[in-house]
């Protein structure tokens, strides 16, 4: 019966080859549905490739529509790996196929397979959900084009795909059945899937072959002058034919050779004279080139023979750029900073532009290649100016009051490196100041901060002075909220004056760390709030020190309680309450004030162990929260500036699980039906629903449960995830030796 089908094939397939939809091109072959309620467990979908290539078809679904349907829904998605081989099937069956058609394995099994036995269209879909093929059945007239076939509605029938011109009577079938524009037929047969009846032979390769990659790639650069040229076809080729097809522009002197690999699809080109530098070469591959079949060349890959295929790369420049000896460092500006400045050398010598700069620091000096090669690279993206112009940069260092030396080599576009040049150094930047932790205030909070300056100049010589003025919108300094430390021992030789601190005596290389709060902080938000810091340098007066740290205030905006849903806990239980504020922008805010009150307790005799509270450098606060001993809801209400929260936490008393709601339970409407269970202690539990007959349906739990309160979620399905019908079901819940159990009610 199919040998009509695979001849008409055969003849479709040379009209496909100009299209260049040849490759992908596969057709349902044999299908079966649901017969009336007969055979949906075994239903199948037989895939056909009649083309001599391998198609893989990972990712590609399954489709199906109703016989008035005009939306399509994939009812199987085929796995990565899955190809159906030239001339060749793939059957993706139900989960029951292999018990309605003993022997057949199925390509691959997907339990939600099926189709309606009162019609509907059965399609193959690609991962560019192009629909490349489609049936109709159980109908007699479908206008949008699908093919109508006949109905089978008998065990172990399907229908098959067979072949005719439209109109035309196949193997005694009727001729009044729709035919698509190949005037494909389809017949009712008891033939199991996959017989495998291949045709006599696959039709012959008329694909032209292709270049799929080329080393190097067309367009490349900076090509190695000894390279070896690799080309790769996408199928095995008449070796003789391409090499003849092979050229080079210009010519390299020298001998060469051809090397296959790969079932002599890969083509490896090598010479034993070099290309000269800084040259364009062009190789192309003319339709002289054959695959084994034949076929001419498809260099633009348009499915059709010709026209060349060819590829150019530059080989890499030769010359390097000039050395760079006039690099010139000097220290800061800045913290940790030090300038550097040079004239720019050329891509070639000192013509043109460099591709990049290689800048290596080091604490020892650099005085060779070698040294230069062990020093540190200064990561930078800098991109070169042409020959001749100023470049200048400020780099930031590891450290601060730091001698560095430094030396730089430019870098062309074949990677070819400058020759070593000078060596110059500098001190970074000679003083630091930072706070922590270095994260935002809440506004009417209360921090505590610790200020750093780490004193490295040299100027400081025992009578210096240093300051830090905190700002006047966070209330008055006082001694009791100010600490100090030099060098890491307790420093009592500072005063204190309105809001500023000043210490005496200060030393070179000495570290002053300033402990201030807990201090209230500004009521209204802003950003970069200084406090700033000033040196007195030989009573040269005090000056403002760069890069005086900052703090961010910011409003609380958001408050999250942790647990946030009700834990269901035993009277008398303490529970431990954590507070988490941020800002509007997300971001946690240090000191937020957190104020708690009970504000419900059924025995009056649930405790907070304080009332107020601020969240730490993790922008959160915990607390803890006795419940009363008497079982009801306990309830404190939490307050930050304008935000209000509740924590609660339901003592209960008893093991107990409801009633599940909704019931009954619809599945047209409702996704879920729910079971809240709630346990005094961890125990065993066993959740399991059966049908009026008594037989177990689903175990919705099995295993250890832990204490407290829980929400089972169930969607109607049975142990193999179909769908139970309407009907009585009985729900028993046992935990340890108890067992609760009752009836629900599932409607469509």
């Amino acid at each position: 019966m199919r040998t009509k089908f695979f001849l008409f094939l055969l003849i479709f397939l040379f009209g496909l080859s100009a299209s260049g939809n040849y490759a992908t091109y596969v057709v349902i072959s044999q299908l079966e549905y649901d017969a009336s309620g007969l055979e949906s467990a075994g239903e199948f979908v037989e895939l056909y490739n009649p083309t001599n290539q391998d198609i893989n078809i990972s990712g590609w679904d399954i489709i199906y529509k109703t016989a008035s349907g005009t939306t399509w829904s994939p009812v199987a998605t085929l796995p990565s790996g899955s190809t159906i081989p030239a001339c060749g099937y793939f059957l993706v069956g139900g989960d029951d196929i292999a018990a309605d058609w003993p022997g057949v394995v199925a390509d691959y099994i997907d339990t939600s397979l099926g189709f309606s036995g009162t019609g509907g269209h059965v399609g193959v879909r690609d991962e560019n959900d192009v629909i490349l093929d489609y049936v109709g059945y159980e109908t007699a007239l479908y206008p949008e084009g699908g093919i109508a076939a006949p109905e089978a509605n008998a065990t172990s029938q399907t229908i098959e795909r067979i072949s005719g011109p439209a109109g035309t009577n196949v193997n005694g079938q009727g001729n009044g059945w729709d035919t698509d524009v190949n005037g494909n037929d389809w017949v009712v047969v008891s033939e199991a899937p996959s017989t495998r009846n291949s045709p006599t032979e696959c039709p012959p390769d008329i694909i032209p072959p292709q270049v799929s990659s080329t080393d190097p790639a067309d367009l490349e650069t900076g090509v190695d002058l000894n390279k070896t040229l690799t080309i790769t076809f996408n199928e095995e080729m008449d070796t003789g034919t391409v090499e003849i097809a092979f050229s080079i522009s210009p010519l390299v002197a020298g001998a060469t050779s051809f090397i296959w690999s790969s079932g002599n699809k890969v083509l490896s080109w090598s010479h034993t004279t070099n290309f000269s530098a800084d040259n364009t070469y062009t190789v192309t591959i003319s339709t002289a080139a054959l695959d084994t079949s034949g076929n001419a060349l498809d260099g633009d890959g348009n499915g059709s023979e010709g026209p060349a295929y060819s590829f150019s790369f530059v080989t890499r420049d030769a010359t390097a750029p000039n050395a760079i000896n006039d690099l010139a460092a000097s220290d800061g500006p800045g913290v940790n900073e030090v300038s550097l400045s040079w004239t720019a050398v050329g891509d070639d010598g000192g013509t043109g532009t460099a591709t990049s700069y290689i800048v290596k620091y080091s604490t020892q000096n650099i005085t060779n290649d070698t040294d230069f090669n062990n020093a540190t690279t200064y990561v930078q993206s800098w991109t070169p100016l042409a020959s001749g112009n100023n470049e200048s940069y400020i780099l930031t260092m590891p450290s601060a009051g730091t001698l560095y030396y430094f030396s730089i080599k430019a870098v062309d576009d074949s990677a070819n490196e400058s020759p070593f040049g000078n060596v110059d150094s500098a001190t970074s930047g000679d003083a630091s100041a930072t706070v922590s932790p270095n994260i935002r205030a809440a506004a009417q909070g209360r921090v505590t901060y610790t200020f750093t300056y780490n004193v490295i100049s040299p100027k400081f010589d025992g009578d210096d002075s240093f300051r830090l003025v905190v700002p006047s919108t966070w209330g008055t300094v006082s001694a009791g909220i100010v600490s100090m430390t030099l060098d890491g021992s307790n420093y009592t030789g500072f005063t204190i004056s309105g809001q500023e601190i000043t210490a005496s005596n200060i030393t070179a290389n000495s570290t002053i760390r300033v402990v201030l709060g807990p201090i209230t902080v500004q009521n209204t938000a802003q950003n970069n709030v200084e406090f700033e810091m000033y040196t007195n340098i030989n009573s040269g007066g005090f000056a403002k020190v760069d890069g005086s740290p900052t703090i961010t205030v910011a409003e609380p905006a958001v408050m999250t309680i942790d647990p946030s849903t009700d834990p269901h806990h035993t009277p008398g239980t303490t529970d431990i309450v954590t507070v988490e504020i941020r800002d509007s922008g997300n971001n946690i805010l240090y000191g937020a004030q957190i104020d708690l009150v009970i504000s419900k307790n059924p025995g009056g005799d649930a405790t907070v162990n304080n009332n107020t509270v601020y969240t730490d450098v993790s922008g959160s606060a915990t607390f803890q929260f006795k419940l009363s001993n008497t079982p009801g809801v306990n309830e404190v209400t939490v307050a930050c500036n304008s935000l209000v929260g509740y924590y609660l936490d339901t003592a209960f008393a008893g093991n107990y699980i409801s009633q599940n709601y909704p019931n009954p339970f619809n599945l047209n409407k409702n996704r879920v039906t729910k079971f809240k269970i709630n346990l005094e202690t961890s125990q065993e539990v066993l959740f399991n629903v059966y049908n009026v007959n008594g037989e177990l349906v689903k175990t919705l739990y099995e295993g250890s449960m832990d204490q407290g309160l829980h929400e089972i979620q169930w969607d109607g399905t049975n142990d193999h995830n179909k769908q139970l019908d309407s009907g009585v079901y009985f729900v028993f819940f046992k935990y340890g030796s108890n067992t609760e159990k009752f009836m629900m009610t599932i409607v469509k």
